[in-house]
């Protein structure tokens, strides 16, 4: 998260000057990045969890079918876990990270309106 934000401001560093030159304050542009990796973030949260058991019966039931386990294998599920805790750590720790490199956008300035092409 961090790594792909810190891109993402690189490349946009001539909109976000641009932002701030019309008046736009730093409080707006942290909330715009947070929520726009907040938001990546559900969307995979909730493909994992639709495609997540599926996929793995698809894939790891042939493997263990060729040690030797004809039966399959019974997967232990506890929806708590899968449907509630997962999807919140991954959550917060997105929109934190999210938030902290967003404050990154700080260091930019209105007057760098002139590298725009």
């Amino acid at each position: 998260t961090v790594l792909m934000e810190r891109s993402f401001i690189a490349k946009e560093q001539a909109e976000i000057a641009l932002l701030k030159a019309i008046g736009i304050r730093n409080a707006k542009i942290y909330g715009q990045y947070t929520l726009k990796f907040f938001i990546a973030a559900a969307a995979a949260v909730l493909l994992a969890e639709l495609l997540g058991m599926p996929l793995t019966k698809l894939f790891f039931d042939p493997i263990f079918g060729t040690m030797g386990l004809e039966m399959g294998v019974e997967y232990m599920q506890n929806p708590v876990e899968i449907y509630a805790v997962f999807p919140v750590i991954v959550l917060t720790a997105t929109a934190v990270s999210a938030f902290l490199t967003s404050l990154y956008t700080r260091k930019i300035k209105s007057s760098d309106t002139a590298s725009i092409k």
